[in-house]
């Protein structure tokens, strides 16, 4: 009994330890191109295509993430807007390889790193250009803002703004793959399920034995 306790034991503090690391693994991604710096905040009011241009390193994408502000105070902080990303092959005017959920903002929103994910993995040319579009799916008149810098700080690629690219300009913007756990996490799990499905079999029996009365053993002995 004792054993089969030490045994649970141990296999809930495993869980616990593991859970963080799994969450990190699986809930966050790989940032493969970025550039994270902002000095300027440019208006999504217009009708040209606006994105980024990048050059993958690695041969998938499943999350971008763009930085996006607000109009302050001169619009209520309740007015929703509707965002999605598109993923276009070899520059913006290429075709669209993927797209994200769409997500709906609020006028509120102020200086925020905004995560969009893709229902499936984006493939991708390592080394070969790409772009990710901003798409605007409400009203074009509401005034959100992204964010980027006014230099040339990213070599893999170029801002596009109203349809113009902009080599003098690059937006905030991280793009990368789904992380997944490591090989020995993965074997450190399936020793963890098998402890927790044995000590379930094991309490089973114990639950499931007929009882021996006093008058029993004594026949057995």
């Amino acid at each position: 009994m004792r054993s089969r306790t030490a045994l649970a034991n141990l296999c809930v503090t495993a869980l616990a330890l593991l859970s963080g690391n799994l969450n990190a693994a699986w809930g966050d991604f790989i940032v493969d191109q970025s550039q994270t710096s902002v000095d300027v905040l440019v208006n999504l009011g217009f009708s040209g295509l606006t994105g980024q241009g990048f050059t993958p390193a690695l041969p998938s994408l499943d999350v971008v993430e763009v930085f996006f502000d607000g109009p302050d105070g001169t619009f209520p902080p309740d007015i929703p807007g509707e965002f999605s990303v598109g993923i276009h092959q070899g520059g913006i005017t290429g075709p669209v390889i993927g797209t994200s959920s769409a997500i709906t903002l609020l006028s509120g929103i102020f200086r925020e790193v905004v995560r969009f994910d893709f229902p499936t993995s984006v493939p991708l040319v390592p080394g070969n250009l790409s772009a990710i579009e901003i798409n605007r799916l409400s009203d074009p008149g509401l005034p959100f803002f992204f964010g980027g810098i006014q230099a040339d700080t990213y070599p893999g690629g170029t801002a596009i703004i109203n349809g113009q690219s902009r080599p003098d300009f690059d937006l905030f913007f991280r793009e990368g793959p789904l992380a997944v756990p490591e090989p020995s996490t993965l074997a450190l799990c399936g020793l963890v399920g098998m402890g927790l499905a044995t000590y379930g079999l094991l309490r089973r029996y114990e639950q499931e034995r007929p009882s021996i009365s006093a008058t029993d053993k004594e026949v057995q002995l």
